[in-house]
């Protein structure tokens, strides 16, 4: 109280670490400091220090004066006998290390004499000086704020040891320059780490061309079972929208047949048909039931349900009219059907033109009866085609984030594929490797190394294992993707290539141009056979670092 008001003093302290924290506004400051800096805020002060000269000296005489000592240390050298065993790093070993370090070294210096300024370009103490005014020495070692600097040569047994513990408490007791960096890409090298991490990566939103025609193209979908055990076989036409849904009892080629042959009936046969790869759309029959109708089919990539986004958009607003009637008690069938009232007689967001006027070119009396004034004829087909396009874009605006990026996998790449989750010991990812040996866009195809499985997925679905390969006990370089990015550049377009509703032949693996071959300098990768080689799958391939058994 006798200092408010007072002019500008100053404050002699014995301990230089405190002095950047009181004098420096922007210092990043432990709770307790901070405490003490907020509650001194209504007096204008300095912050000196002073080093004490003798014992007489009072800001130093408690510690040139303390208590004795007594008792036994069996139990401390005990505990750091244990933790050596167990690998850990104590602080007697960082004590040594720092004085052995010839970067800390310099930095010592610099804490000591305070002259930042004239070694501010020296490549050893660059990393240090942005954060020169945190810095202190104390009990012979280097500290930021509350965390240890730890030297350069136990800087990866320090990784090693949080990785252990779930990289937990790491970063609270100790600090160094490129700890983020150097923590990330052990993490990639770790097997476990990769299989077990879950991956938000997604393919940027490919937008489709709206069709030219109604009805040309549709979109179709099977949605349950519900509990009473029947299904919802839902179409959407892609230019107007329009939705059509028939009940079915089972997911049989013969019960969906009677159901498709029924829409056709009303609305003509389409000139595509986009499903995903679920039954009955994956069966032989209903390929030939495609000939027989002439339309043709197209699958999605399977795993990505988006991609039949028009179909899964409709069959939410369809599920949630299943569970209000159901709470309501009321007949299903009436509710569907006036829900497919309203739904195809209010302007659709895309088009801003009811599926009734897009489909059948007239408004649709319902219950809500309304007379439309006469007005001018305009071309209402460039009208759907523009704001369509439009709402496209802001959609995909929308959806797009943080998370949303192209994959960047080339031919040969070791891949892990995300897998459903079972149970609580299921991983993100499936626990064997893939190589990847078809890229057709945003779809990629893998062969598992283990017993010759090929899959077809999004870009997605899978993560990059490249470095997981090589030996993770040689040092940790920056350049190990950089004959990746040199073919990523050198890629030719896949035009050529088979769509993702195509089957995949061997034939049409064999036929991919020079271009997309894996180059010489890329990481050595075993030769995966076919299953349809005629030479003998061997029983084991050798990676670098691990073997992997084959089931024949």
């Amino acid at each position: 109280m006798y200092l408010l008001g007072a002019p500008r003093f100053k404050i002699v302290t014995a301990h230089k670490p405190i002095v950047p924290m009181f004098n420096k506004p922007t210092a990043k400051l432990p709770p307790r400091i901070e405490k003490w800096v907020m509650d001194m805020q209504d007096v204008d002060y300095e912050l000196v220090y002073e080093p004490g000269k003798d014992e007489a000296d009072p800001l130093d005489f408690l510690s040139r004066h303390p208590l004795p000592e007594t008792g036994s240390d069996k139990t401390e050298k005990m505990i750091k006998q244990i933790v050596m065993d167990e690998h850990a790093v104590v602080l007697d070993k960082v004590k040594d290390e720092t004085t052995q370090d010839p970067q800390l070294s310099k930095l010592k210096q610099r804490i000591t004499r305070d002259d930042w300024e004239a070694f501010r370009k020296d490549d050893d103490i660059k990393p240090f000086y942005p954060i020169r005014h945190e810095l202190y020495i104390a009990e012979g070692m280097i500290f930021r704020l509350n965390t240890i600097v730890i030297p350069a040569t136990l800087q990866r047994k320090v990784i090693k040891a949080a990785h252990k513990m779930g990289h937990l408490g790491m970063r609270e007791k100790y600090w160094f320059p490129k700890m983020n960096t150097l923590t990330e890409q052990m993490i990639g090298q770790c097997y476990e780490c990769q299989v077990t991490t879950k991956q938000h990566r997604q393919e940027p939103i490919k937008m489709t061309t709206i069709p030219d025609k109604p009805w040309d193209v549709i979109a179709v979908d099977s949605g349950g079972p519900y509990p009473d055990g029947h299904y919802n076989l839902v179409a959407v036409d892609k230019r107007t929208r329009y939705p059509e849904v028939e009940t079915t009892h089972s997911t049989s080629f013969k019960a969906t047949r009677t159901k498709m042959k029924k829409m056709f009936a009303t609305h003509g046969i389409p000139n595509r048909v986009e499903t995903d790869n679920g039954p009955p759309f994956n069966s032989k029959e209903f390929k030939e039931f495609a000939k027989e109708e002439g339309f043709e089919h197209k699958t999605v990539t399977p795993d990505h349900a988006r991609a039949n986004g028009e179909a899964e958009a409709f069959m939410k607003t369809l599920n949630k009219v299943e569970q209000i009637t159901h709470l309501q008690k009321q007949n299903r069938e009436i509710a569907v059907h006036e829900m497919l009232m309203g739904y195809r007689s209010t302007p659709h967001p895309a088009t801003q033109v009811t599926p009734y006027e897009a489909l059948m070119g007239r408004p649709v009396r319902t219950k809500l009866d309304y007379v439309e004034p006469q007005k001018t004829t305009t071309d209402r087909d460039t009208r759907v085609n523009e704001r369509d396009k439009q709402y496209k874009e802001r959609l995909k605006q929308q959806k797009e984030n943080r998370n949303t990026k192209s994959h960047n996998l080339v031919l040969g790449d070791f891949v892990l594929l995300k897998q459903q989750k079972r149970n609580k010991w299921t991983t993100a990812f499936e626990p064997a490797f893939y190589v990847v040996y078809r890229i057709d866009g945003s779809s990629v195809a893998a062969r598992r190394i283990t017993d010759g499985r090929e899959v077809y997925r999004d870009g997605s679905q899978f993560k990059l294992v490249n470095s997981v390969m090589q030996n993770q006990d040689q040092t940790i370089t920056n350049d190990t993707d950089a004959w990746r990015e040199s073919l990523l550049q050198e890629t030719v377009p896949d035009d050529n290539l088979p769509t993702p509703g195509d089957d995949i032949t061997p034939n049409q693996r064999g036929d991919l141009p020079n271009e997309q071959q894996p180059r010489p300098n890329a990481p050595t990768k075993p030769t995966i056979p076919t299953r349809g080689d005629d030479l003998p799958m061997p029983e084991t391939y050798q990676t670098p670092g691990r073997q992997l058994k084959a089931v024949v």
